[in-house]
């Protein structure tokens, strides 16, 4: 029979948790003395015995030595006497690259004995890179991912390789968005630290659209009848610019799904790709494209084409990111978020992410962590609000209003709290990376318009997960969240 847990039990582990952290963190540094015991006491409302038990445990470990009638000092342990060395390595179109690089710096001030050797790899094949790295032992210490390369990971037998700690080691779980921590979960394992996120949301190019701070969109009726009004056309019947527009990558097409009521895998993991809600939504997106001509029609599934476009003017509204919105303010044009999630049968967006892994085998996983740690706390977090649109994992930073800047941040930015109940993250749909990548390439008939919808979906809900019984053999990389 399980023990039950007692209040007594959350303040001993807190205490336990917090003391612990604030000496790996270099809160507390080496030559700092601890609060006493009576104070300690008082602190976490325990008994003296208890904080001594404490103490003792930290004292064994090597954090701390009691020097007697004088109190408890952090020790400066033998790892940090010589210099460490860390490699970070980044894929190298990261909106985050520039405030990363000056963490960086001030990391390296606050830890003398510390350095950082940070390396960029292309963007293409990055996932590939850090996995083959991963699987002949050779990785980095620390690595940034977003959880497009988590999935991919999981995948691949490869979250093992990841240093694990638990979800709430690096902030207090009130502190952080939980939806961005569970990006990069793994049961009841933290195996990368979250530090920015972003909603999947729509975006207006003020420019384009006179009445952008009055626009509402509700459902696909809304998008629709703006789709059709914002596109424009010469006399010629050529585009001039197209309402609406979305690329057909898996992090931007789903959403039309789950707005539908439709997906991939319900709850008890059975296939519900081949649902007529799952039809629907890529009919619908279907004749924005070809029949009404109000959203450019392209099989090519990169990120960024119509990001492009709407940079270009050639686009009134997009699907888009908060992380790529840094690209927008190296443009002259006028743009916001639109404070709406949309919906046909139930409101839904998808949220994706941003973290650094540590490599569980690497030799400086201590030096690693308290990099980790200083990625998160506050003053850190301010500067990715400061200097860009990317939002970060601390609550207090996002949400504070005093950190915007209208040279930088659209006017709708904090709209990202009211979305945050509808956003999913991709392991919701329940399947692997590999899967969903596969999906991908056996829709582009449909994208085509070389095969209907209908048999799109029943064709690769067939073929992929029929094979024994109920898809029960496609349950590659699916995350215990």
């Amino acid at each position: 029979m399980l023990k039950k847990r007692t209040e007594f039990d959350d303040r001993y582990q807190r205490f336990r948790r917090e003391i612990r952290n604030q000496i790996i963190s270099s809160t507390l540094k080496p030559g700092d003395f601890l609060l006493s015991e009576v104070n300690l006491s008082k602190l976490y409302n325990l008994s003296r015995d208890s904080v001594r038990k404490v103490l003792a445990e930290l004292e064994q470990s090597g954090l701390i030595e009691k020097i007697p009638g004088k109190g408890n000092i952090v020790r400066e342990s033998e790892q940090w006497k010589e210099e460490t060395v860390l490699r970070l390595v980044c894929f190298d179109d990261s909106y985050e690259i520039p405030t990363l690089l000056q963490l960086i710096s001030e990391f390296e001030q606050e830890n003398p004995r510390v350095r950082i050797e940070f390396s960029t790899v292309s963007e293409n094949g990055y996932g590939e890179y850090l996995s083959d790295k991963l699987r002949d032992n050779e990785a980095h210490d620390m690595m940034v991912i977003s959880d497009l390369h988590f999935r991919k990971f999981a995948d691949e037998g490869l979250l093992d390789k990841l240093h694990a700690s638990h979800p709430y080691e690096w902030a207090r779980e009130e502190d952080v968005y939980g939806e961005a921590v569970r990006l990069f979960q793994d049961g009841n394992q933290l195996k990368a630290v979250p530090f920015v996120f972003s909603p999947v949301v729509y975006v207006v190019n003020k420019n384009l659209v006179p009445e952008a701070d009055r626009l509402t969109i509700d459902d696909w009726s809304d998008l629709t009848d703006f789709a059709v009004a914002h596109t424009v056309k010469d006399e010629q019947g050529t585009v001039q610019h197209y309402g609406f527009g979305f690329t057909i990558t898996n992090n931007r097409w789903p959403q039309f799904l789950l707005q539908n009521g439709g997906g991939i895998f319900d709850a008890e993991h059975r296939s519900i790709f081949g649902s007529g809600e799952t039809v629907e939504a890529f009919r619908y997106c279907l004749d924005l494209m070809f029949n009404r001509e109000v959203s450019p029609a392209s099989i090519y599934g990169g990120t960024r084409i119509v990001e492009d476009l709407f940079m270009k003017q050639k686009v009134a509204m997009i699907i888009g990111t908060y992380h790529y919105m840094n690209e927008f303010g190296n443009h002259f044009m006028e743009w916001d978020v639109v404070p709406v999630v949309p919906r046909n049968s139930k409101k839904a967006t998808l949220l994706l992410g941003g973290a650094l892994a540590i490599n569980a085998s690497s030799p400086h996983v201590t030096a690693a962590k308290r990099f980790a740690q200083f990625l998160v706390r506050y003053d850190s977090q301010k500067q990715f609000k400061m200097n860009g649109c990317t939002i970060p994992v601390l609550r207090k930073v996002a949400e504070d209003q005093t950190l915007f800047n209208p040279a930088i941040h659209p006017r709708n930015y904090h709209c990202f709290v009211d979305m945050l109940p509808y956003a999913h993250s991709i392991q919701s749909l329940g399947i692997g990376q590999r899967d969903l990548d596969q999906i991908q390439k056996e829709l582009v008939l449909m994208w085509m318009k070389m095969e209907d919808p209908e048999d799109s979906v029943k064709r690769i809900e067939e073929q992929m997960f029929h094979h024994e019984g109920n898809g029960t053999d496609n349950n590659r990389g699916y995350l215990k969240v």
